[in-house]
C-alpha cells in the first residue's frame, strides 16, 4: 500500500484530511491512479492562495 504525505510551503508536514477535502472520500482511490510508479512528489494542490505538496512513497 502506498503512503502519502502533505507539505505545505513553509516545508510543514499537514494533515491528510486536506486530500479529503479536495477528493473526497475516494481520495485514496484517485491518487493511486496516477503514474503508478511515482516515489516522491506527484502533484502540487492550490487551495486558497497557498501550495500543498502531495508526497507518494512507494513500498519497500
Amino acid at each position: 500500500m502506498y503512503r502519502y504525505e502533505i507539505i505545505n510551503e513553509e516545508g510543514r508536514a499537514e494533515g491528510i484530511e486536506l486530500l479529503s477535502l479536495m477528493y473526497g472520500a475516494l481520495w485514496e482511490s484517485t491518487l493511486n491512479r496516477l503514474s503508478h510508479d511515482c516515489d516522491g512528489w506527484l502533484l502540487t494542490l492550490f487551495l486558497e492562495g497557498r501550495r500543498y505538496y502531495i508526497y507518494r512513497l512507494l513500498p519497500s
